[in-house]
C-alpha cells in the first residue's frame, strides 16, 4: 500500500490537460476546444473543522460536477490534500468518478458551486440552485434497505458507469433543538433500525446528545437524516413467533 506524506505539496497534484484536434473530439477532461487550463484554477476558497474535515470549498464561479471532483484531486490547497487523505480518497477513485460524471448528460447539464460534503465514500455538493447533489461509490442506502420516513426525499437519481448520483432537497440546520433531535432518533429506532454516528457523548445526566450535523429541516418543517449510511435496516428475528403459533397449531390440530 502506498502512503502519501501529509508534508509532501504533492499530494494528488496531477495536473489534467485537454487538447482538442479539428475533428473536435475531446483526448481528455475537461477543458474545451484548443484550450489548456489548470483544474486547481476553480477552487476560490476552503475551510475546515475539527479533524482534517472539510467543512466547505468554494468555487470561483458554478462548474460542472466532473470539473469539481478533478479541481480537488489537482488542488494544492493543503486542507483539501489533508482532507483527501484523511478519508483515503485517492487519485485513481476520483479520476473514475470523474470520468463516470463526465458520461452523464444529466450531470454534465448540471453547476454545482461548492463541495459541502468528504466522506469516506460520497461527495455532496451544492448545486447553482441551491440543491444538494451527491455522487457515491456504492447505492445511497446501506445493506440494500428501502428509504424510509427518515430520509431525504429523492428529487433525481441514477447511476453513470460505477459512480451513483442523487439530487436532493438542501436542508437548513440552524434551528434544531436536542429534545426534537432526540425524538427523531426513538421514532427511528422503534421502527427497530440501527442507528451509527449519530451521538456525541458527554457529562449530563443522559450521558449523550445528538451530532446536529447528521439532521436537517425541509422546508416543509420536517426533520431528516442527511447521511443515509446511518442508518441500518432493521435486523430479522432469529425466531418468528407467528411460526412458533402456527407450529403449535399445527401440532394441536387447531384451526
Amino acid at each position: 500500500m502506498k502512503v502519501y506524506s501529509i508534508n509532501n505539496q504533492n499530494v494528488f497534484s496531477f495536473k489534467t490537460q485537454n487538447f482538442m484536434g479539428q475533428a473536435n473530439i475531446p483526448l481528455a477532461l475537461p477543458c474545451p476546444a484548443d484550450k489548456y487550463e489548470q483544474c486547481f484554477d476553480y477552487i476560490e476558497s476552503s475551510r475546515t473543522k475539527a479533524f482534517e474535515e472539510l467543512a466547505e470549498v468554494k468555487f470561483k464561479r458554478a462548474i460542472s460536477p466532473y470539473r469539481a471532483i478533478l479541481a480537488l484531486l489537482n488542488s494544492e490547497d493543503t486542507n483539501i490534500t489533508k482532507a483527501l487523505l484523511y478519508k483515503m480518497r485517492t487519485p485513481d477513485e476520483l479520476e473514475g468518478m470523474a470520468l463516470d460524471a463526465s458520461a452523464s448528460e444529466f450531470l454534465r447539464g448540471l453547476k454545482v458551486k461548492k463541495l459541502i460534503g468528504l466522506g469516506a465514500s460520497a461527495l455532496a455538493f451544492e448545486t447553482e440552485d441551491g440543491k444538494i447533489l451527491k455522487l457515491t461509490s456504492r447505492k445511497h442506502y446501506p445493506n440494500r434497505r428501502k428509504p424510509d420516513f427518515f430520509d431525504v426525499p429523492i428529487i433525481k437519481q441514477g447511476k453513470s458507469c460505477r459512480t451513483y448520483y442523487y439530487l436532493e432537497e438542501k436542508l437548513s440546520q440552524d434551528d434544531l433543538s436536542q429534545s426534537e433531535l432526540k425524538k427523531f432518533v426513538k421514532e427511528i429506532e422503534e421502527k427497530g433500525y440501527i442507528l451509527r454516528d449519530i451521538h456525541h457523548y458527554t457529562c449530563e445526566l443522559d450521558g449523550y446528545m445528538i451530532k446536529p450535523e447528521q439532521f436537517g429541516r425541509a422546508k416543509d418543517g420536517k426533520i431528516y437524516l442527511i447521511d443515509p449510511e446511518c442508518v441500518l435496516k432493521p435486523k430479522k428475528p432469529l425466531i418468528s413467533f407467528k411460526n412458533i403459533i402456527n407450529a403449535i397449531k399445527h401440532l394441536l390440530k387447531i384451526k
